[in-house]
């Protein structure tokens, strides 16, 4: 659910529109800017490994819903890893988790977006969207070759359709790698993997 206020001329005044998921729009005369949850420092580092742990234990079911899924599985990781947190701390770690495993990390936010009706991005650069009021307005959001190559990857796989086997092979490198690099320490064991299954169980 979004909250957006009346639709005013654009000035240097940024025009502020918000999402229960945890960001804000911002947008200018000359810019559309996504505000999303920041992490203190020591919320980044317990952030990382949170991923990490979660790719370790990730399984969704196709019975099971994608985002409740997730938010048992940060508060198991949170317990088992003995990770401090209050209400606030969890949602941003929600919000980022399901940003990166359900959704399509840097794009998410403007594929959310009601009153965005295309994205463009011309292989440099920052992207460019194209508002249902304002028209083609620069964002601050830019991507890397790869990380366009991923989300357009994602992007085909959500769709269901039928990739080349050497593709999906590549994604599911990229994910490994990905999931490799979020921590130094791996704490998460087969034990908590099963003791994950268990939580799960009886929470449904």
């Amino acid at each position: 659910r979004w909250i957006i206020p009346e639709l005013r001329e654009l000035t240097d005044v940024p025009l502020i529109y918000e999402a229960e998921q945890g960001f804000k729009i911002q947008i200018t005369k000359d810019l559309y800017s996504i505000e999303e949850p920041s992490l203190t420092e020591q919320e980044k580092k317990y952030y990382q490994e949170i991923k990490e742990a979660f790719y370790e234990i990730i399984n969704i079911d196709e019975t099971e819903n994608p985002e409740s899924y997730v938010n048992k599985g940060i508060k198991f990781i949170l317990t088992e890893l003995d990770i401090p947190s209050n209400e606030s701390q969890e949602k941003k770690y929600a919000y980022l988790l399901k940003k990166e495993f359900l959704g399509f990390g840097k794009i998410e936010a403007l594929l959310k977006d009601p009153l965005i009706s295309s994205i463009l991005w011309d292989g440099e650069g920052t992207l460019t969207v194209k508002q249902r009021r304002y028209g083609s307005l620069k964002t601050n959001i830019s991507l890397t070759e790869k990380e366009t190559k991923y989300i357009l990857t994602k992007a085909l796989l959500s769709c269901k359709k039928d990739l080349p086997q050497e593709e999906q092979k590549s994604i599911c490198e990229n994910e490994k790698q990905y999931g490799a690099s979020c921590g130094k320490k791996k704490r998460v064991s087969s034990v908590v993997k099963r003791k994950y299954q268990g939580y799960i169980h009886q929470q449904n």
